[in-house]
């Protein structure tokens, strides 16, 4: 659907960051010949839930900055381990065991275990009500929930910022300690290579001689010394 596609890039706010060939999205910089990482966009169908039964993206976190419809609470990156902690030391709300309490995503905090992480741990989450048509921006490696009142199509984008990247790379660190089979090890944002791309192309820049770093030319074929050759063909007969 080309035309939603560019419609909805088309709104965005911030396009620098935003769009896929934004100067300031570290996503641009990448060599067409690299398979680009998911970052988005992705359409999310959730169903209004009562405050009984709340939650429709239970807590989490992201690489990227994502932005989507929704109400949300979301907790600063420095917060992530003390969240985890309440939650490994409140086995209760847990009906099965998990490999981990962020990444597994299996529970929504609800308001008793806001006031708990807050008395406990001092811990309060930003909560945001979000209108339709509004945008909000989840810096990366903040975790996040999400509670619909109603039914709701939500549309969601990332990208990788180079004030992000530190966080980016502590989430790649963290997943790589998950087990082999858990669905989310792996380096699906490429946070490296983006690093790698983006500050080779300022470099550039900053030198004059645009693309004179990381050049895609093939490597030479080496040279055989004929002589040589056929000297050990000689031997292994």
């Amino acid at each position: 659907f080309p035309k939603l596609y560019n419609a909805f890039l088309n709104m965005l706010p911030f396009k620098q960051c935003t769009h896929p060939n934004g100067i300031l999205n570290l996503t641009s910089y990448l060599p067409k010949a690299l398979y680009p990482p998911d970052l988005g966009p992705k359409m999310y169908i959730s169903t209004g839930k009562s405050r009984k039964n709340p939650g429709t993206t239970r807590l989490g976190n992201e690489f990227s900055t994502v932005k989507c419809a929704a109400i949300w609470h979301i907790f600063d990156s420095t917060d992530t381990d003390k969240i985890r902690k309440y939650l490994s030391f409140h086995p209760k709300y847990f009906s099965e065991n998990y490999v981990d309490l962020i990444y597994d995503r299996p529970i929504y905090l609800t308001p008793k275990m806001l006031e708990e992480l807050k008395e406990e741990y001092g811990v309060t989450g930003y909560q945001i009500y979000q209108n339709p048509g509004d945008c909000v921006f989840i810096p990366a490696g903040c975790a996040y929930q999400i509670h619909a009142n109603s039914n709701c199509i939500q549309i969601s984008t990332g990208y990788i910022g180079p004030e992000t990247t530190e966080q980016c790379l502590n989430i790649t660190q963290e997943l790589s300690q998950l087990p082999g089979t858990h669905p989310r090890n792996g380096d699906f944002a490429q946070v490296a290579n983006h690093i790698l791309y983006s500050t080779s192309d300022a470099m550039s820049c900053l030198l004059g001689d645009k693309d004179s770093l990381l050049s895609y030319t093939f490597p030479q074929a080496i040279e055989v010394d004929e002589s040589q050759d056929q000297s050990s063909k000689r031997r292994k007969i």
